[in-house]
Parts: structure tokens; C-alpha cells; sequence
């Protein structure tokens, strides 16, 4: 969450959640390029949060229109761990959006079709 990170090494990261979101919320978003990547694998790893959850900014629950790319994520990347998220939270809500679980992506040796399950 934020480019300051990448940086010192030069590199630019695209396809990241705050675009994406805001294009799918607003039903302005072409996500062709994107699932086009998912599905060549182009990315060695992924990082996403909240992949199993209804709050997933790559494909919201309140969209008038799914982006398919959670889907896509299932079909042609595999989850190999879980980055824990902030614990002891005090806030009356979940805890924000960038504090929580991260799921580690990475491309599957085969298309398994899996459907992804929320809670």
C-alpha cells in the first residue's frame, strides 16, 4: 500500500488495488489487460489483501459488475502462505484496510479451476 517502497529499486508496480478498486466501484474499468497478465502468470509473486473476503479491493462484493480477477487469481495462481495481519486491534471496527492479512500468490503449475470461497 504506497509506491515509496519500491522506489530505491526503480520499480514501478502496476495493477495495484487503489486504480483498480476505484475503476470497478465507478463501472469504468476495462480489466481485459490485467486478466490477460493473470493468465500468462507474467507476475512470479502476488501480494493481495483481504483475498477471501467480501471487502477484496480487486473485485468488491457491492460492484454492479464482478472484474473477474479474483477468479482469475483461483484459476491460474496458487496461495503458498498467509502474512498476518495487525493483531490486537482496539478500533470499534475490523482494522483498516492495509493492516490485515496478506496472501502470498504464486503461479500454479496447472489450471486447477478453484472456485475461491468467502466467508
Amino acid at each position: 500500500m504506497g509506491s515509496w517502497m519500491y522506489l530505491k529499486d526503480g520499480v514501478v508496480m502496476k495493477d495495484r488495488a487503489p486504480s483498480i478498486g476505484e475503476r470497478g466501484y465507478s463501472a469504468s474499468g476495462d480489466f481485459s489487460a490485467l486478466l490477460d497478465r493473470l493468465e500468462r502468470k507474467q507476475y512470479a509473486k502476488i501480494l493481495v489483501h483481504n483475498f477471501h473476503s467480501r471487502d477484496f479491493w480487486y473485485d468488491h462484493v457491492l460492484w454492479r459488475q464482478s472484474s473477474g480477477i479474483r477468479q482469475a487469481l483461483a484459476d491460474h495462481y496458487r496461495e503458498v502462505r498467509t502474512i498476518r495481519g495487525v493483531t490486537g486491534w482496539t478500533g470499534r471496527d475490523a482494522a483498516p484496510y492495509g493492516l490485515t492479512d496478506i496472501a502470498v500468490l504464486v503461479p500454479a503449475s496447472t489450471n486447477t479451476n478453484a472456485q475461491v470461497v468467502m466467508p
